[in-house]
């Protein structure tokens, strides 16, 4: 399994909080979000690729911002296209830069998930009957404020996007054997969310623990996250 980080946005309504790097570069709790992702990510992985766009593209050196790490290599991935296009263009651009394929887990570079819900997310997919199965990690519940997801009674996502449903929480895992139908997904639907392969594959739902994820889309998320995390050192994400 190969993770790509997608954060090529500026994440404009973040304000001067993301003027010069997009929300994977965050400070929180005097570490920035992408340290966060970073720890979870190399209990499984020693190299993750990040798909960068803003604050890049114009010859900033990725080195001069991205944590030195020695438990996890980090590969950027620059895409210069990335203000032409959604999210889905940045995951077509990245998965067409990687060296090989596999399984993908894709992640938004806008979430910090604990080791514990990661692991549960990998472990649940990898545990799935069916090994020609994408996956997608839900909150259950249904909700219309967020970006959601719908599935069946099997737990196959039927619908995705800003609907009524449950809410999805930017972590998936992209079968190998759906890549080339996620190409021409998303090469005919650049300016759209690549989340949207999902319904078109076989995929199914795998909910996971709210406590151990957070997600930074307004200021109002970005206060909460840095109260709750500078308010508890166990390395527990709470709600």
């Amino acid at each position: 399994m190969i993770p790509i980080v997608l954060s090529a946005g500026r994440g404009s309504r973040l304000g001067e909080e993301t003027q010069d790097h997009p929300k994977w570069f965050l400070e929180i709790d005097n570490k920035q979000l992408c340290e966060i992702q970073l720890d979870a990510l190399s209990v499984k992985f020693d190299t993750v690729y990040v798909v960068l766009g803003h604050g890049f593209v114009d010859g900033n050196d990725p080195d001069d911002v991205l944590p030195n790490r020695t438990d996890i290599d980090i590969v950027p991935v620059i895409y210069h296209g990335w203000e032409e296009v959604d999210n889905a263009g940045s995951a077509l651009f990245g998965l067409k830069n990687l060296p090989n394929t596999d399984d993908l887990l894709l992640l938004c570079g806008d979430i910090i998930m604990s080791k514990e819900v990661l692991l549960q997310f990998i472990t649940e997919y990898e545990e799935l009957s069916d090994d020609d199965c994408s996956a997608v990690a839900a909150f259950e519940g249904i909700q219309d404020e967020k970006t959601a997801v719908l599935w069946d009674e099997e737990r196959h996502i039927t619908d995705y996007g800003a609907i009524e449903g449950h809410e999805e929480a930017g972590m998936f895992i992209l079968n190998e054997n759906h890549i080339d139908s996620a190409k021409e997904v998303w090469s005919n639907n650049l300016d759209d969310w690549f989340p949207i392969i999902f319904p078109e594959v076989k995929s199914k739902a795998i909910p996971i623990d709210r406590r151990g994820h957070h997600e930074i889309n307004t200021m109002p998320d970005l206060h909460a996250v840095r109260e709750a995390l500078a308010g508890n050192r166990s390395g527990q994400l709470e709600e």
